[in-house]
């Protein structure tokens, strides 16, 4: 630098004008830039200063300018006359001190610059080039938020002069704030020199001027000017350790690599340079762009550097790096791509031993890539890379615990893509099918299920997915490995899930699916077995109304078994579950032509296989096979039957084939419908046959013997008379050869002697002798048969005989006085049936038949019972006390019936609907499917009469409704069972929260029933024990405490009445009925209370009167303990029964007998006087007369109060009792005398005395002095009282046991 007496300004420089309007800044910046460190000059000074600056290599051509800070100009003027070159070029150094507003007038940018080209005479021009550099003091304390925003207004009017009218100024501003630092200093400086030079570029395209050549930024010769000015200033800031601004530097590397072209030796070298400042600074400060710009750098880099030098790998390792770290802030793919590239490339160049780490790098940068992306063959990469580094590794490794970690890791994101994999919806699993390397998926599932343990959470989501994969190859390619290795998984995936999970019905539907495939390629009957055991699992879980696909569905697979394997119970089971189907499935529904198409397909299955020789199952019943299942055979024959119509030319022999079979059965077992069935086919099949064919007569003949065997066990008068009328016998007779009738005639005769025996007919006998005499004329002495018509004819002549000698007997002397007349036990028996139709309901559903019968039709039905039949034989066996004491037994068992305790439901059958009809006969609704099976299990349990309170009353009586709300506590107390049905409660549910238990009528039908079954929403029974009533089973009567609320003594020996009231109402507290007066109504039969019904009425009016019944009854006045809303029926009544959930508790005072001595005994013995005397509390008029112990406010002071809501807060004083301080939603009056707190009395909480006993006496005082909740009472002008602020508790406490002596009483009327 020369010193600053500068001779003048050649044309070939290159001036900065530093202009400072504080001067604050300028001599600092100027010292820097001259290194001139005499910074004394006063910041306003009028002289000019100017410096050359020589940067080494003849560079010496910047002349610097420190221009004056005053308001004058002359001195500046002066010196551009004398020593400055129009010729030249140059700009403007404009600082900007920060510590003062930018907007303030003394700091107003444009104002400055144009006094500052004021000083340029007309042959000068004025510099265009601004150069805005941001000053602050060191030490100032300016607040950063003050900082940014004087830099934004600072940006906004440098920028506002690129668009002045008056100068055509190109004003940039610095992107540093300079304070003090040299490089900040000359980075300044350095790009003001660009922008001359890119100013003169612009101006002179062409210029041989030697100056021009040495600076232009658009010639090498200027270029390298500028590079060697960038590379010494580079140089001499970058070694600088201490207080400096690396921004400035760092810009200053920037300008020397833009001035360093791409051929010279030392471009690396500064891109090394600049890679490391910017490195500092990005560790420093995080800023994205410094991250930008070292990737680009090292990019560049690596190319100046041969890829076999250790050089090379340094730099991408550090690009790996700082992309790492860009992608790990963006997320942007591109940069995770280059990172896989750059590690597979590394990966390369290390030898085998060494390659773990590598390998894990590389496996961590693909598994973010699927991550990322859902790549599947990025995941299977890295699973296989981590597993090569952890073969890599063995147990001792240093890196084994390292590689094993990342494999685990790897591992636990492939089980987990597949599981999200195996709860894809199906579209978007058909979109992500079209993107993914299904190869890939599957290896990597296969590895994944290899590394996961049985006991891993997510095993089972690895099964599904990998199965899912298999059988979408599957699907692709048809591989039967696939196929083989997908049914596996699925099996073992079911395995992993409870049996209610809805993934496991569909994991067994996906199974199922593929069996069926695996079936049709293989006829596997194994395969073909265990779609059936799915099937049945699957229709298990199916509500009854969807079940017609799946019942479908296991009928065809059971047919498919059937033609497979002959085996007739399948064939059988799939023609019920077809006929099952089509009763879902009525004409008009969807799937009708389905099923109706299904059903035909099995039943000519089974009429062929019947009735083809070559068929197995026809060879089966020809050869009575002992392998077959007689059952399912007949099952199948009737199923054949009832769809081969009578034309059909097979019906015959289906008709034949069938009662052979029912025959068989008929000799194994004896089965009494087996032989009814039998019966009706002989009969239907030799209507078939021409009278004239031999195979007719052999069917009649069998008819015959089926007809005898039930007369021999029923002694049915009307089989005997077909037998007869009909003529079989006699129709065989006249077919049979002369030498072969004797057996004929005495079959013939058998058939009338029993007539004769039942009826008494005398025809019959006459004929049957007549006929045995004509076969002992066939069988003469000598006759091999000679003995049986004999024989026969004996037995014969002795029952005509013996029937004549009866009846004479008969018609002889009256019978003894010992035994009762036929009149007297009809009478005795109608006396009892009375007396117990009394205690029934009016109507009861008839179980045999499903008819609703009144009282008479139940009368009617018993008189035809054989039970009455049989009371009226016992005459002459019992005496008249053992007859009375059957009759009652006889008619109590008769006369028991099952009660249904339910929540109604839609479509309940009310009493028009079942009126003149079976209950067999209605449509199918949800009610009266429920009614059918209740009237089931009651008949399944030998009880022939229900009742249901859905159709057995008529609830369009009002008087026949009021009887049986009134008594209907009673009718399920008499009942004999009540079946409890819990709509909501499925296999293995509980009781807690089922609705029944919330309901209001369902809890006097608990308490009331002696004998309970609860059963579940599909009909079984809840509990699995044994036990009759499932009152008396403890596990169950204990689940039933804790869901009621009710002590277990209660629930199984409940009686109706007043006692303990409160308790009676909170079990009722919680819950609702669907009208809302029938939730007092609903209590009547519990509290044993008879009163109207009166429907409309609010249900506070219908709770009002049941707790004025209950209060004047019993004068229990703890239903008058609650908190809530009151009713309008009387204030002392809750508005519902909400408020009785809470149990009211207090802290009892404990007795002390040291305080007898201080009792005085004859205030205390009439305060016990006054207290017996009292009534017990009533209701009359509409009035509540409340006997209570008063205790009158006396002073009532407000505390605080508030609004939304209102609250008021008081101390409250009152005679005898502490201080109290209540919060109320009332106001109180300012007249304390209108206010009393009242203790309700019942008088039987006073022990009765004996002799002026003081203990007694002492009890009562004990009991006065504990706490109780009293009531706020106002008096009324009419003398009457009302309950207000019943909306909180009032816990009052008496002031000493002394005080008690002297309690008021009073009986206040409350309305």
């Amino acid at each position: 630098m020369t010193a600053p007496d500068l001779a003048a300004v050649a044309d070939s420089d290159y001036v900065i004008f530093v202009v400072d309007p504080t001067g604050a800044r300028k001599t600092w910046l100027t010292g820097q830039l001259a290194k001139n460190h005499d910074q004394g000059r006063h910041p306003h000074t009028e002289n000019v200063k100017a410096w050359r600056c020589n940067f080494g290599g003849g560079s010496d051509n910047v002349v610097v300018i420190d221009t004056p800070s005053g308001s004058s100009t002359d001195k500046l003027t002066i010196w551009l006359e004398s020593k400055f070159s129009k010729k030249c070029h140059s700009a403007i150094l404009f600082l900007h001190s920060l510590d003062s507003n930018p907007e303030s007038g003394d700091m107003w940018m444009s104002w400055h610059l144009r006094h500052f080209a004021k000083a340029f005479s007309n042959k000068f021009s004025v510099p265009s080039d601004i150069y805005v550099v941001p000053t602050i003091n060191p030490g100032s304390a300016l607040p950063s938020e003050t900082l940014s925003q004087r830099l934004s207004q600072l940006k906004t009017m440098t920028e506002r002069l690129n668009g002045n009218r008056e100068r055509d100024w190109h004003a940039s501003i610095f992107p540093g704030v300079f304070k003090g630092q040299p490089e900040t200093a000359w980075s300044a400086a350095l790009l003001l020199l660009k922008d001359i030079a890119d100013t003169q570029a612009k101006e002179v395209l062409v210029s041989s001027s030697p100056a021009l050549k040495r600076i232009s930024t658009k010639s090498p010769d200027s270029r390298s000017a500028l590079k060697d000015i960038a590379d010494i200033l580079f140089e001499e800031f970058k070694k600088k350790k201490m207080n400096r601004d690396l921004d400035a530097i760092i810009m200053l590397g920037k300008n020397a690599l833009e001035f360093t072209p791409l051929d010279r030796l030392d471009r690396h070298s500064v891109l090394i340079d600049l890679a490391g400042l910017l490195s500092e600074r990005f560790n420093k400060e995080g800023r994205k762009e410094d991250l930008d710009e070292l990737i680009t750098l090292k990019r560049t880099m690596s190319e100046y550097v041969s890829p076999d030098k250790p050089q090379r790998q340094s730099l991408l390792l550090e690009l790996d790096g700082y992309l790492s770290e860009r992608f790990r802030r963006t997320d942007f793919i591109l940069d995770l791509k280059e990172i896989i590239s750059l590690r597979r490339a590394a990966l390369e160049r290390i030898p085998q031993p060494n390659r773990c780490r590598a390998l894990l790098i590389l496996a961590a940068a693909l598994h973010e890539q699927f991550r990322k992306q859902g790549m599947e063959n990025s995941i299977a990469e890295a699973v296989s890379l981590a597993r090569a580094a952890s073969s890599l590794c063995p147990r001792g490794h240093l890196d084994h615990a390292f590689s094993r970690a990342h494999l685990a890791r790897y591992l636990e994101t492939a089980r987990l893509a597949l599981k999200d994999l195996a709860e894809l919806p199906f579209r978007e699993f058909e979109k992500k099918e079209r993107d993914r390397d299904l190869d890939a998926m599957i290896t990597l599932g296969k590895t994944a299920l290899e590394f996961t343990p049985p006991e891993h959470p997510q095993r089972c989501s690895v099964l599904i997915g990998l199965a899912g994969l298999l059988s979408e190859r599957f699907n692709k390619e048809g591989r039967k490995e696939d196929l083989d290795e997908s049914i596996t998984l699925k099996r073992a995936a079911s395995e992993y899930m409870s049996r209610d999970e809805p993934q496991r019905q569909t994991i067994l539907l996906e199974l199922d699916d593929h069996l069926f495939e695996r079936f049709k390629q293989t006829d596997s009957t194994v395969d073909l077995e265990e779609i059936i055991s799915l099937r049945r699992v699957a229709l298990e879980r199916i509500p009854q109304p969807n079940r017609c696909r799946a019942l479908l569905n296991l009928a065809d697979a059971l047919h498919g078994q059937f033609q497979k394997q002959c085996m007739e119970n399948s064939m059988a089971e799939a023609v019920s579950l077809a006929r099952a189907v089509l009763g879902l499935c009525p004409p008009g529904y969807p799937d009708h032509a389905l099923s109706r198409d299904h059903l035909a397909r099995y039943l000519e299955t089974t009429r062929s296989a019947l009735n083809d020789p070559a068929n197995l199952l026809f060879k089966k019943f020809k050869r009575n096979e002992k392998d077959r299942d007689l059952d399912a055979m007949i099952t199948l024959g009737q199923t054949a039957l009832e769809f081969t119509p009578p034309e059909h030319p097979l019906r015959l022999s289906t008709l034949i084939h069938l009662s052979g079979l029912l025959s068989e059965r008929f000799n194994q077992y004896g089965r009494k419908e087996d032989l009814d069935k039998l019966i009706t086919l002989k009969r239907t099949g030799s209507e078939y046959i021409s009278p004239d064919e031999p195979q007719r007569q052999t069917i009649l003949l069998e008819l015959d013997g089926y007809l005898s065997e039930r007369f021999k066990r029923t002694d049915s008068m009307m089989d005997l008379g077909e037998i007869i009328s009909l003529s079989l016998r006699r129709a065989a007779l006249g077919h049979t050869p002369l030498p072969n009738r004797c057996r004929a005639l005495l079959n013939l005769a058998d058939a009338l002697h029993e007539q004769f025996q039942k009826q008494g007919t005398e025809n019959s006998i006459v004929d049957a002798i007549r006929l045995t005499r004509a076969a002992l004329g066939l069988c003469p002495p000598g006759h091999p048969d000679h003995a049986l018509p004999r024989d026969h004819l004996a037995s014969y002549i002795q029952t005509k005989v013996g029937k004549k000698a009866a009846r004479a007997h008969v018609r002889g002397p009256a019978a003894g006085p010992s035994s009762t007349s036929s009149y007297d036990i009809e009478q005795s028996i109608k006396k009892a049936v009375s007396a117990r139709v009394a205690k029934i309901p009016l109507r009861l559903l008839h179980t045999p038949t499903g008819i609703l019968c009144n009282r008479d039709a139940q009368i009617s039905y018993f008189e035809g019972s054989l039970q009455y039949k049989r009371l009226l034989s016992l005459a002459s066996s019992l005496d008249s006390q053992q007859l009375e004491s059957e009759i009652n037994n006889v008619i109590e068992e008769y006369f028991g019936f099952a009660t249904l305790s339910h929540r109604w439901g839609s479509g309940e059958p009310l009493l028009r609907d079942v009126e003149g009809k079976s209950i067999d006969d209605l449509g199918s609704t949800d009610g009266v499917e429920k009614l059918q099976m209740f009237c089931a299990l009651a008949l399944q349990r030998n009880f022939q009469w229900a009742w249901s309170d859905t159709c057995c009353i008529d609830k369009d009586s009002s008087a026949e409704l009021q009887e049986a709300i009134g008594s209907m506590f009673s009718w399920y107390h008499w009942s004999s069972l009540t079946v409890v049905h819990l709509s909501d409660v499925f296999d293995g549910g509980s009781l807690a929260g089922c609705v029944w238990f919330t309901r209001g009528w369902t809890l006097q039908e608990l308490l009331a029933s002696h004998t309970i079954l609860f059963y579940t929403c599909d009909w079984s029974l809840y509990s699995k024990s044994d036990a009759v009533d499932h009152k008396s089973d403890p596990a169950l009567l204990e689940e039933l405490q804790n869901a009621t609320g009710i002590a277990k003594q209660h629930l199984t020996n409940f009686y109706p009445g007043m006692d303990d009231a409160r308790s009676r109402l909170h079990w009722a507290s919680r819950r609702h009925t669907t009208r809302p007066e029938d939730i007092a109504y609903s209590l009547f039969g519990i509290f044993q209370v008879h009163l109207p019904i009166f429907y409309g009425e609010s249900a506070q009016n219908a709770l009002g009167r049941l707790l004025a019944e209950i209060i004047s009854r019993s004068g229990d006045v703890s239903v008058l303990d609650w908190v809530g809303k009151p009713s309008s029926f009387n204030s002392c009544f809750p508005v519902d029964l909400a408020p009785y959930r809470t149990v009211p508790q207090f802290l009892l005072t404990l007795s002390d007998p040291a305080r007898h001595t201080s009792l005085d005994l004859d205030k205390a013995q009439q305060l016990y006087s006054s207290l017996n005397r009292l009534p017990r509390a009533g209701f009359v008029n509409s009035k509540l007369t409340l006997p209570s112990t008063v205790h009158t406010l006396t002073a009532v002071k407000l505390q605080c109060s508030s609004t939304s809501p209102s609250r008021y807060t008081y101390e409250i004083q009152a005679s005898r009792l502490r201080p109290l301080n209540i919060t109320l939603s009332v106001e109180l009056g300012e007249n304390v005398d209108t206010y009393i707190l009242v203790r309700p009395w019942h008088p039987k909480t006073l022990e009765q005395q004996a002799d002026r006993d003081v203990d007694t006496v002492w009890k009562l005082l004990e009991q006065l002095e504990q706490p109780f909740n009293a009531l706020l009472l106002k008096r009324s002008l009419r003398n009457e009282y009302k309950r207000i602020a019943c909306d909180c508790t009032i816990t009052a406490c008496i002031q000493d046991i002394t005080s008690t002596l002297d309690s008021e009483v009073l009986i206040p009327e409350i309305v």
